[in-house]
């Protein structure tokens, strides 16, 4: 996975559609210098599963918030504040609020073969599609 936390960071991303779509998103909130004060960002590569990436964003994806169930049981619950999916940009883009003062993080998952096969069910499972 690739945290990124300025707009100089960008430049690592070689997904042509994530990485258009992250500048997109630097540009609409008139961010041009570091912005780990106001959250990160995080691509999701090949290798990455719902496992590790919880545990380095803090971002529960598969795992329940409040109990026991998981994705994949009938009472999950996710928890973020959105998903949709980018048909153009060929990617999911997943928003967690952090905390009460918006700070938040937004994941980039790729739809891609390459990326791990439960968390492309959970992104299928519970998506919209973008209008754009």
């Amino acid at each position: 996975m690739i945290v990124l936390r300025s707009p100089a960071d960008v430049a690592a991303i070689k997904h042509p559609g994530i990485h258009r779509l992250i500048r997109e998103r630097l540009s609409e909130m008139k961010l041009d210098e570091p912005f780990d004060q106001f959250g990160e960002l995080i691509l999701v590569e090949s290798g990455d599963n719902p496992g590790v990436i919880e545990s380095s964003s803090g971002c529960w994806i598969t795992t329940g918030l409040f109990g026991d169930e998981n994705f994949g049981s009938p009472d999950f619950m996710p928890s973020f504040e959105w998903l949709e999916h980018h048909p153009e940009a060929e990617c999911w883009e997943m928003l967690f609020v952090m905390s009460d003062d918006g700070f938040g993080t937004v994941l980039f998952v790729p739809d891609s073969p390459d990326i791990d096969p439960d968390l492309l069910a959970f992104c299928r499972r519970y998506t919209t599609t973008a209008t754009e």
